[in-house]
């Protein structure tokens, strides 16, 4: 993952240059210390513990007086203040218009009552989410989005479908146009329709408004204010009814200001001071979250990957929120940026005498300043890179967003309560722009820089002037119909098998490449990769050639060993029975599941689920594939136990107790393993799309099922494996042929052996995610579980296959030698030819002599076949 340091780490160092001098040349011990400039001594706060206890603490360390200049700057008259401030008579609130209120505050009170009431979640905060996060939805469609963020280039003019966008402008466009719709209604916009553009040049200069700098160097920025506050006064100029729309939060305060006698110049000013606080950090803090998401490609790969499962399938926006905010590397990514690119500045002024919460003294009326920043970034609590941007620190350290250093929101009696709603919004923008686009960055500048030197101070600093991310947007075109089941499948649900999980694939998934020269899922991995860890798709860890060389030897094995059976069988034996056909069904299932494993594996099958693209698992073909296992694995299996215990009968069939056993058996095991392939092609069926994590039949196939399969498969083996011992020792064999048939049966030790492995693996990695690299380790057992069962069914054959070669062979051999002798008689003299035909008599009759030795009848090749 690319390591992204903070926007201008060495900027950020020399922020503040007087108050960092003076925290050096304190020695940096976070104590409190005072500078004085123009005759005025300033306290300066930059102990974590100091500040969280300040804001704890209004009582003693006020800021209305804050608060009230900040107001007179956005128009709110002395008078209005007054009012505000005042206690209400309780004869005002006989009206019912009028929220209750038993204790009388003051509107200024009330008003903060109002906005938790709108933005801390509940019924209110509810409503108002879906509707600023609808307009986000509608401004981030293809279609919608800002022309103002568009660039004109020859490049989007050629190529339909393909757009050069600025990130800054289409973020803070897209949020501050949809917050101040859902704030006021469509109607501002009517009245106002440069109100977005005017806000954000407004915003853009804000450090002029709020320094006081006068009219001649901040006309700009002044005139701008002014077209806004005239604006939302003709807005509560209209009549009600044409101001539908409107969250209860203005309606709210509209309607208690006019009460108390306050004028519509006075309540549209206060409305725009909300305005700007709605709006002015979060369309920053969304900038910087998706500048380091979309900067980097293996940390959009990764967070894409963990919230396409909630993308692809939402009920609602507020819904999607909820889901989002439990994902938990989004959330690390959103927590670590907030940390680097806030940087507020508390002010203070102290009530009477009091003490910090380190016991240093603050005489009355004194001005404390609270800088966040520093311990935002302080070494001691968020590690020696605490400069740099790390997007794991608070995966790996959830409780930091505990630590007292951790204060972005603020704290106390000023804890911002609109941190929900923008939360809400970035994490949305950002999780619709994965979904909805392709993105790819246009590399040729920097990654931008923090503004440190006019932005400071004032809650989430912005970039340097002129400085962006560009972005090339591609539309993606794709059946949004259970697009990522997939993940949530393998991400989420517990112990499935590989063909279960995979059942639960979308079947009418329809991707159209329209604008992209490749599938945009190509660069997605199917799963969540653990943290620290990269996905790889290029050479990845896989166990899927292990697996093929594996299946390719006991394949081979089983093949000879069948092949074995047959010849006894058919040219030796001369009989055919039941267990030679199941053996032969054995065999060509055992060989369907190998092709099957070897075409798996070349889409991921063995690989960890990170190292898989999800458009390799999203193909239907490959869905299909993964799937008819679930059909050959039970086929094979009961084929291997039908031909032993009909071998069994054959063999012990004398005996009544044998065949009631093995028949029952056979009973059994036929019925289970029937209903084990109909369930397989019932989840065919049934099991597609959302069915797989809604429809009780497909949750207990995923988990449930496959288990019971793997125990009952114990079960059985075992029950195979012993049934023969206490009747192989009633034959009328010799000990040693006893013992030699017993050895035989015995091999299916490993049959057993490896079935045992393959439940007890299935059990302990019955919740993992990462499906296909711990399947592939079942497979190994379920070849070797497979032939060895087969190969045990045509162990009774090896013995008399065995005799025979050898007695072949041994012909074979007297055949060689007599031929060699007679060749060497002929090349004698004719002194000789009586001795020589002496010789060759000699020879011709140990000859016979050897093959009587060698020479078994039909029935003892038959009664090697049970030895």
């Amino acid at each position: 993952m690319e390591v992204l340091h903070s926007p201008d780490s060495q900027t950020e160092r020399a922020q503040g240059t007087a108050l960092l001098d003076s925290m050096l040349y304190f020695g940096n011990t976070r104590q409190t210390f005072s500078i004085t400039a123009a005759g005025q001594k300033t306290y300066i706060m930059t102990s974590a513990t100091n500040i969280s206890d300040a804001l704890r603490r209004p009582q003693d360390f006020d800021y209305s007086r804050v608060i009230t200049d900040i107001m007179m700057r956005f128009g709110i008259s002395k008078r209005a203040i007054r009012i505000l401030h005042e206690k209400p008579s309780s004869s005002l609130f006989e009206s019912k218009t009028l929220e209750p209120n038993p204790r009388l505050k003051s509107m200024a009170d009330q008003g903060g009552v109002f906005l938790k009431a709108q933005l801390i979640p509940g019924k209110r905060f509810d409503e108002f989410q879906s509707i600023f996060l609808s307009g986000i939805d509608k401004r981030m469609k293809w279609d919608n989005l800002s022309q103002k963020a568009v660039f004109a280039s020859r490049d989007n003019r050629e190529k339909a479908g393909l757009k050069t966008v600025s990130l800054i402008e289409l973020v803070r466009r897209t949020i501050v146009e949809s917050t101040t719709v859902s704030f006021f209604g469509n109607a501002i916009l009517e009245v106002g329709p440069t109100i977005v553009s005017d806000f954000l040049f407004f915003d853009d200069r804000i450090w002029l408004f709020l320094y006081g700098i006068p009219r001649p160097w901040a006309s700009g920025m002044l005139q701008s204010k002014e077209k806004i506050h005239r604006a939302i006064q003709i807005y509560l100029e209209l009549p009600k009814e044409k101001r539908l729309g409107a969250s209860w939060l203005a309606f709210t305060l509209e309607t208690e200001m006019k009460a108390r006698g306050i004028a519509t110049q006075d309540i549209a000013a206060w409305l725009f001071m909300l305005l700007w606080a709605f709006n002015t950090n979060t369309w920053r803090l969304c900038f910087w979250v998706c500048s380091y998401v979309f900067y980097d490609p293996s940390l959009l790969t990764v967070i894409r990957s963990e919230i396409s499962p909630f993308t692809a399938n939402y009920t609602s926006l507020s819904s999607l929120h909820a889901d989002l905010s439990s994902c938990k590397r989004l959330n690390s990514v959103y927590h670590e940026v907030l940390r680097l690119v806030d940087s507020p500045v508390s002010l203070r002024c102290t009530t009477g005498p009091t003490t910090t919460a380190l016991s240093e003294p603050i005489p009355t009326g004194s001005s404390v300043m609270l800088f966040h920043r520093q311990i935002l970034t302080d070494e001691g609590a968020f590690g020696a890179d605490a400069q740099n941007f790390n997007p794991e620190r608070f995966l790996h350290k959830p409780n930091l967003v505990r630590n007292k250093s951790y204060s972005p929101f603020g704290g106390g009696a000023m804890l911002c309560p609109g941190q929900f709603m923008a939360r809400g919004e970035v994490l949305i923008f950002l999780a619709l722009a994965i979904e909805r686009f392709e993105l790819e960055v246009v590399k040729t500048r920097p990654f931008p820089k923090l503004e440190t030197k006019t932005g400071a101070g004032f809650g989430i600093l912005g970039p340097r002037e002129g400085e962006d991310v560009v972005l090339k947007l591609a539309m993606k075109r794709v059946n949004r119909g259970n697009l990522h089941i997939l993940s949530l499948m393998l991400c989420g649900a517990a112990g499935e098998s590989q063909a279960a999980v995979l059942h639960g694939m979308q079947t009418n998934l329809q991707t159209k490449q329209l604008t992209m020269s490749f599938n945009p899922l190509d660069h997605s991995p199917a799963g969540i990769p653990p943290p620290g860890v990269i996905p790889n798709f290029t050479n990845p860890p896989s166990k899927g050639e292990a697996l093929v060389v594996l299946d390719g030897v006991f394949v081979s094995l089983m093949l000879v060993a069948v092949l074995i059976r047959i010849y006894v069988r058919v040219r030796l034996v001369k009989t055919w029975g039941w267990d030679d056909y199941a053996c032969i069904l054995a065999a060509c299932g055992s060989l369907v599941h190998m092709i099957l494993y070897t075409q798996t594996v070349k889409m991921g099958f063995g690989r960890h689920i990170w190292d898989v693209p999800a458009s390799w698992l999203l193909k239907k073909s490959n869905s299909q594939l993964l799937s008819v296992n679930g059909i050959t694995y039970p086929f094979t299996i009961f084929c291997a136990k039908l031909s032993i215990l009909l071998l069994y009968i054959r063999i012990f069939g004398v005996h009544q107790t044998m065949r009631i056993v093995a028949y029952t058996g056979i009973a059994v095991m036929g019925a289970f393993y029937t209903a084990m392939i109909g369930v397989a092609i019932g989840s065919l069926v049934k099991c597609n799309g959302l069915n797989a994590l809604t429809v009780q039949f497909c949750r207990n196939y995923s988990g449930p099922v496959v288990m019971l399969n793997s125990v009952f498969n114990v079960v059985t083996d075992f029950f195979v494996l012993l049934l023969p011992f206490p009747f192989a020792l009633k034959l009328q064999l010799t000990f040693a042929r006893k013992i030699g048939l017993l050895a035989v049966f015995s091999g299916g030790l490993a049959a057993c052996a490896a079935s045992l492995a393959r439940m007890i693996e299935f059990g302990i990695q019955y919740h993992t995610p990462d499906i296909l690299w711990i399947q592939a380790i079942n497979a190994e057992a379920t070849i070797v579980e497979m032939n060895v069962g087969i190969i045990v069914a045509c162990g009774t054959c090896i013995p008399a296959f065995y005799n025979h070669t050898k007695m072949a062979l041994s012909q074979a051999s007297v055949s060689l030698r007599s031929l060699f002798a007679s060749s060497r008689s002929a090349t004698t003299g004719t002194s000789h030819t009586g001795q020589g035909h002496s010789n060759v008599m000699e020879e011709r009759v140990n000859s016979q002599t050897e093959l009587k030795q060698f020479t078994p009848s039909i029935g003892s090749i038959r009664n090697a076949e049970l030895a």
